[in-house]
């Protein structure tokens, strides 16, 4: 049994330890940003995912090695406790591959040469969890998906006919959501939330969404914070062009659609994907949203929740329920619920219980407040919504 831990506000190092006799755990390895090839580490915020790749594959993609791997965002750069402007050189501006058993270094992108993956345009913090998938269920990962803290969403699809790590992956930058002045100067703390669709009739896409919330001044309020869901059409390789070269397209905020008011459709007004203004007062997205049949879930802060001025205001806390696909909000006909608890609330959780017949119940869970499907109008559909009854391989 292995323990993997990072240090968020504590320093620059990942740890592993063998806790397989909790009576005498060793330390397995450490890594930190003196270790050779990861100087890039900032504080390590991002959660080490455990992965499986396939390594050392001969011409042909076959004969591979299957290496259970860590895969992690470079981390924080104190920088933005205070940075009013943009920042570029950020410590953190990386994501790492290590092997899970000995925490060598086998593959990372990052600025400069002494990356695999060099990318000129990758200058901040990736404080979040990368996010990896599998989309062809062979057990070995095929796409992965990170955001930086200043609104740059990366891409990097894992070359199917990997022989070393020069040529493990292409990736790039595939959203450009920062800003310069003040009001739009957003923050990316949360990982992506990545789905997958597969309309009748229509090709498979992915969903990417993240919302923005400046955790290091969670008071702050004069920045216009918002939720954005990217649609992304290449799903079983890597976008190419029309000669059959990998090619990425980087959106921006003029190709997202404001769902704020008006429901999103990607086959008429947002083909690219939406966002919608989180506008009370001081409102931020500060935790991770949960995207579970077609519904997403996520919390935001307000940072006023009490009229009382002879107090200590801790703010108060949304819950927002809205359909991936257009926006459009499911509580009764609104998007969000007020949470009882003040603070800064924590993300949505799914519980499932068993009930007497078999079947089971997921219970959405903020904290210690908890719903099941209709309480206060909130839709959490069951899990005979999403049973598998067949499927279908592309």
């Amino acid at each position: 049994v292995y323990l993997y831990m990072g240090m968020r506000r504590g320093g620059d190092a990942y740890y592993a330890l063998d806790v397989t006799d909790r009576s005498n755990p060793k330390l397995k390895w450490q890594i930190d940003s003196t270790t050779t090839g990861f100087g890039d580490l900032g504080q390590t915020w991002s959660t080490a995912k455990l992965s499986k790749i396939k390594w050392n594959c001969d011409s042909d993609g076959e004969n591979c090695t299957y290496k259970v791997v860590l895969i992690f965002g470079g981390g924080y750069d104190t920088i933005h406790d205070t940075a009013v402007a943009p920042t570029t050189g950020d410590s953190g501006n990386t994501v790492y591959i290590v092997d899970a058993d000995t925490g060598s270094l086998l593959w990372s992108a990052g600025k400069g040469s002494g990356h695999d993956l060099n990318l000129s345009d990758m200058e901040n913090s990736i404080v979040s969890d990368v996010i990896p998938g599998d989309i062809d269920g062979d057990g070995a990962i095929d796409v992965m998906f990170a955001t930086d803290i200043m609104g740059h969403f990366w891409r990097f699809d894992i070359n199917s006919t990997t022989t070393s790590a020069s040529n493990f992956a292409t990736g790039a930058m595939i959203a450009d959501f920062s800003g310069s002045a003040t009001s739009n100067l957003r923050r990316f703390y949360n990982s992506p939330d990545v789905s997958f669709f597969t309309p009748r009739g229509q090709s498979a896409f992915f969903v990417v969404s993240n919302g923005s919330g400046y955790r290091a001044n969670p008071k702050e309020e004069i920045i216009a914070d918002r939720f954005y869901s990217l649609f992304l059409n290449d799903v079983y390789d890597a976008p190419r062009d029309t000669n059959g070269n990998v090619s990425y397209t980087k959106l921006t905020d003029s190709d997202m659609f404001d769902a704020t008011s008006t429901a999103a459709d990607k086959y008429t007004n947002a083909p690219d994907g939406y966002y919608i203004n989180v506008s009370g007062t001081g409102e931020k997205v500060l935790s991770n949203s949960l995207t579970f049949a077609g519904i997403t879930y996520f919390t935001s802060y307000l940072t006023r929740g009490s009229s009382n001025l002879c107090g200590v205001d801790i703010g108060s806390g949304l819950l927002y329920a809205m359909d991936i696909l257009t926006g459009e909000g499911l509580i009764d006909d609104d998007r969000t619920l007020n949470l009882t608890h003040g603070g800064i609330a924590s993300s949505p959780v799914l519980i499932f219980t068993s009930n007497d017949d078999g079947s089971t119940t997921p219970i959405l869970c903020i904290g210690t407040e908890c719903f099941k499907d209709g309480d206060e109008g909130l839709p959490i559909k069951s899990d005979s919504m999403i049973k598998k009854t067949y499927w279908r391989e592309q």
